[in-house]
């Protein structure tokens, strides 16, 4: 996975914007965010808002309920 973390770009920006500036535990990749910007015209906090909601859903995905006798999680 390509990553490159520059916030005197768009890119960089958006991954300061949205807490994505580590290379070692990124989450989106230089692509991913490529295509996004572009689907969202170019717009770097449309693009980071966007990039947080598909976040917020694959972590919603991973959600887990454990119960635990009269306790649920």
């Amino acid at each position: 996975m390509a990553f490159t973390y520059d916030p005197t770009t768009d890119a960089g920006l958006i991954r300061l914007l949205i807490a994505d500036t580590d290379g070692d535990t990124a989450v989106f990749s230089d692509a991913e965010i490529a295509a996004v910007y572009a689907a969202c015209g170019s717009s770097v906090k449309a693009t980071a808002a966007q990039l947080l909601d598909i976040l917020s859903t694959n972590h919603a995905k991973l959600a887990v309920r454990v119960s635990r006798g009269d306790v649920d999680e």
